[in-house]
C-alpha cells in the first residue's frame, strides 16, 4: 500500500512540475521526498529522493531529519547533533544554529546559521539563502526589525543553563547594517 502511495505521489509531483516553462531553472522545481523503512525520522533509516525517484540524500548519511519534504532547502542532523541545511541536490549549505534541540526558529523571516568557525549569521526562512554572513560571536533572533549581536562575548553557564555576556552589544537591521 505504501509503495502504491509513494508511486502515485511521485507521479503527481512529476506531472505538476512537468508543465513548467522550459526557461525555469532546475532549482525552481526542486523537491525531495523523504522515504523511510518505518516512518521514524531518526536513526539513519531514511533517505531523500527527487521527482524521478533518484536517491539524492542516501540512507545513513545523516542521523535524522526535520522535514518530510524538501523544497529549496531542508534540515538534517548528523550523529554528533549538528544540524545542517541541505539543498535539493543533497549539498550541505551551512550549519544551522541549534535551539531547543532543533533548528533555530525563524523570527521575522530569518533564522540563525553558523560558519565553520562558529560565527553566527542569518538566512532567509523561505529560500534558505544567506542574508547576513556569519560574523557575530553572539546573535539573538530578530524582533521588531532588529537583532542584538556582538562580535566579542562569552558564554556563561549557570547550572544547566547558559547565557551570553558582552559589554559590546549593538543592534543590526535585516540587511546586517548596524543601527546603534
Amino acid at each position: 500500500m505504501k509503495k502504491h502511495y509513494y508511486c502515485c505521489l511521485l507521479l503527481l509531483l512529476n506531472f505538476a512540475c512537468g508543465s513548467k516553462d522550459s526557461s525555469t531553472s532546475p532549482s525552481d522545481d526542486c523537491i525531495l521526498i523523504r522515504k523511510s523503512l518505518n516512518d521514524y525520522e531518526m536513526g539513519n533509516e531514511f533517505w531523500f529522493v527527487n521527482q524521478t525517484g533518484k536517491i539524492i540524500v542516501p540512507k545513513q548519511k545523516y542521523y535524522g531529519t526535520f522535514n518530510d519534504t524538501i523544497r529549496n532547502y531542508g534540515f538534517v542532523i548528523d550523529n554528533k547533533g549538528n544540524i545542517f541545511a541541505v539543498d535539493c541536490n543533497g549539498n550541505e549549505l551551512y550549519q544551522v544554529f541549534k535551539y531547543d534541540n532543533g533548528p533555530d526558529y525563524a523570527e521575522e523571516g530569518l533564522f540563525r546559521i553558523l560558519s565553520k568557525n562558529g560565527k553566527i549569521g542569518y538566512a532567509d526562512a523561505e529560500t534558505g539563502k544567506i542574508v547576513i554572513k556569519p560574523v557575530y560571536q553572539c546573535a539573538f533572533p530578530f524582533e521588531n526589525g532588529r537583532a542584538r549581536v556582538s562580535k566579542n562575548c562569552l558564554t556563561e553557564t549557570i547550572d544547566e543553563y547558559s547565557e551570553w555576556a558582552s559589554d559590546e552589544w549593538f543592534e543590526i537591521d535585516k540587511t546586517g547594517k548596524r543601527i546603534q
